[in-house]
């Protein structure tokens, strides 16, 4: 085989297939399945589109004293966090899944998680190592449907900080 230097490149797409063209906007999610010796079928699932919901976003309502930080490894550029106990934020969505994207580090405490009105889980923040864009929290349900979650500061004794940077929906 011979190399033609003024050939294009041929470069791996994001979704692996190496075809080069790359895919934008929504992804099918699918299983392989063996059929036999040499055959595969593909079962596809539902169609999946990402979206961020900044913490700035108006579709995000706060109760409680909340400060906006900027630093540039936070989502967006900006993130804002409360200390005290029972400040809360809330986002409404439609989606079949949702994340909690926050900031894990050794000053941050613990947090509350509601989903559709029920509490399902308190989420502590701490870690040794300072993580950016952490995902704290995620749910998923079988089909799309609007949901709401709410985060509550728990307001843990010597690092009562919690950070929403952003929300992250499946739908």
């Amino acid at each position: 085989m011979t190399h033609d230097p003024t050939a294009p490149a041929r470069q791996r797409s994001p979704c692996g297939t190496g075809d080069g063209r790359g895919h934008r906007g929504k992804r099918r999610s699918g299983l392989a399945r063996s059929t036999g010796v040499g055959r595969v079928s593909w079962a596809t699932g539902p169609t999946l589109t990402p979206s961020l919901a900044q913490q700035t976003s108006g579709s995000v309502a706060y109760s409680g004293t909340w400060t906006g930080e900027s630093n540039t490894s936070f989502s967006g550029g900006s993130s804002r966090y409360a200390k005290a106990a029972s400040a809360s934020a809330t986002y409404t969505f439609t989606g079949r899944s949702i994340g909690l994207v926050s900031v894990a580090a050794l000053n941050r405490g613990k947090a509350k998680i509601y989903v559709d009105g029920t509490l399902v889980t308190t989420v502590d923040m701490a870690d040794p190592t300072l993580t950016y864009r952490y995902l704290a929290y995620t749910k998923t349900w079988s089909s799309s449907g609007t949901h709401k979650i709410k985060v509550v500061v728990v307001g843990t004794s010597g690092r009562p900080r919690i950070d929403v940077d952003a929300f992250a929906v499946l739908k």
